[in-house]
């Protein structure tokens, strides 16, 4: 990366924050909450170790989203992600896929990725996400992926 698209990515992420917490805040504050949580499989664009990471800690530290886990699958890496405001997807993933945009500029003309709700997901159930993702939950009983996607060496014809 050069420095002057450090610079400009930092000062654009440290706008992400603060818009992202005032949402929160805002939120919290409503007598009816408009939190939605949701856990997502957002698959990636970005290849180098060194994006993934800066791109997982981006959205970590984005109020409201929180990676969970990176799978490998056939297709490339892909994100688990818990966010609190999952009401409109489509916006969601806009707005993950424009951080990655903005993270790597060159990605703006590659296609997004379709992603996805883990439906086997319950906020009601699950309060901790780790409960669900993890190395000790994925270990036990790993969310399954949606049809067409399968783990990295895993036979897509063996899934049920």
């Amino acid at each position: 990366m050069k420095f002057l698209h450090v610079i400009r990515y930092s000062l654009w992420l440290v706008w992400q924050v603060v818009v992202a917490a005032t949402d929160v805040v805002r939120d919290t504050l409503r007598p009816h909450q408009k939190q939605q949580p949701v856990l997502i499989g957002l698959p990636l664009r970005v290849t180098s170790d060194l994006e993934v990471t800066l791109f997982a800690e981006s959205i970590t530290m984005t109020p409201g989203t929180l990676v969970c886990g990176v799978r490998e699958t056939d297709a490339g890496r892909l994100f688990i992600i818990h966010a609190i405001f999952g009401a409109d997807l489509d916006a969601l993933y806009d707005s993950l896929y424009d951080m990655e945009e903005h993270l790597v500029p060159s990605l703006r003309d590659v296609p997004r990725p379709k992603a996805f709700v883990f439906e086997e997901y319950n906020a009601d159930k699950f309060i901790d996400p780790d409960a669900v993702v993890g190395v000790a939950a994925e270990i036990d009983h790993g969310l399954p992926l949606p049809d067409g996607i399968a783990s990295k060496g895993e036979d897509k014809g063996a899934r049920s």
